[in-house]
C-alpha cells in the first residue's frame, strides 16, 4: 500500500528499524504493532499464542526485521492484547481468523493425502539447480544461516512451499549433502559462501560427534 510521501508501510518500517538499530531496547512503531496483530488476523493463530513454535516461525518469516520471536510474543501478549480496541479489533476477530486458518488446514490436509497417495505412484524427481537457488535465496535474504543446522527453519520452508513438491527432510538433506559442497556454483556473492561454509564447518562437526 503506497502512502502519500510515495514510501510503502514495509519502507517506513524499514527505515524505523535501521535508524534505531543501535538501540539496545527499540520501543515499537505503531505499524509494527499492526503488522503482527495483521499476522494473526490474516494467517490465524489465536489459540497457539501462549507457546513458543508460533513465534519462532513467524521469526523465521521475517515480518518484523531485527524483532526476535521472544520480544514479539510478549509485545503481543502484554501490550498489543491488552489494547486490542485501540486497533479497532476485537478477541473474537481473532478467534474468527483462527477458525478460517483451521477449517483452510482441513481442506489443505484431505489434498496433502491425495498428493501422497499420488507419489506412492510417481518416481522421486531429482533437484534442479534452479530450486537450490530458491533454497539458497530463502536462506540468506531472511538471514537464517545460522539456523540449517535445525529442525524449524527447515519445516517453515516446507509449510510456506519455498521449492513446491518437497519435504522439510528433503530440503535439509539436499543442502547439507548437495547445496552447501558446492556453494561457489550458484554465483553468489563472496561474502555469503563464506557464510554458507562456515555453517558447513558447522555441521560437519555436529555429524561426527
Amino acid at each position: 500500500e503506497k502512502q502519500p510521501s510515495g514510501k510503502t508501510k514495509r519502507d517506513k518500517l524499514e527505515l524505523h528499524i535501521r535508524y534505531n538499530r543501535t538501540c539496545r531496547f527499540l520501543p515499537y512503531a505503531a505499524m509494527e504493532d499492526r503488522t503482527l496483530l495483521n499476522y494473526f488476523l490474516e494467517k490465524g493463530g489465536y489459540s497457539r499464542r501462549g507457546g513458543n513454535t508460533l513465534w519462532k516461525e513467524i521469526e523465521t518469516l521475517n515480518i518484523l526485521p531485527d524483532r526476535s520471536w521472544e520480544s514479539m510474543r510478549n509485545r503481543f501478549l502484554k501490550v498489543i492484547l491488552k489494547n486490542i480496541e485501540k486497533y479497532k479489533c476485537t478477541v473474537d476477530d481473532l478467534k474468527n481468523a483462527d477458525k478460517r486458518d483451521s477449517d483452510n488446514e482441513d481442506e489443505d490436509e484431505e489434498e496433502d493425502d491425495q498428493r501422497n497417495k499420488e507419489n506412492v505412484r510417481a518416481p522421486r524427481q531429482p533437484y534442479s539447480k534452479r530450486e537450490d537457488k530458491k533454497i539458497l535465496a530463502y536462506i540468506s535474504k531472511n538471514r537464517l544461516y545460522g539456523k540449517v543446522g535445525g529442525k524449524e527453519m527447515w519445516d517453515t520452508m516446507a509449510r510456506v512451499n519455498v521449492v513446491p513438491g518437497r519435504t522439510s527432510y528433503s530440503l535439509k538433506e539436499r543442502f547439507r549433502k548437495v547445496i552447501v559442497k558446492n556453494i561457489d556454483n550458484y554465483g553468489l556473492e563472496e561474502k555469503m559462501i563464506r557464510r554458507f561454509r562456515g555453517e558447513n564447518q558447522t555441521l560437519q562437526r555436529r555429524y561426527k560427534k
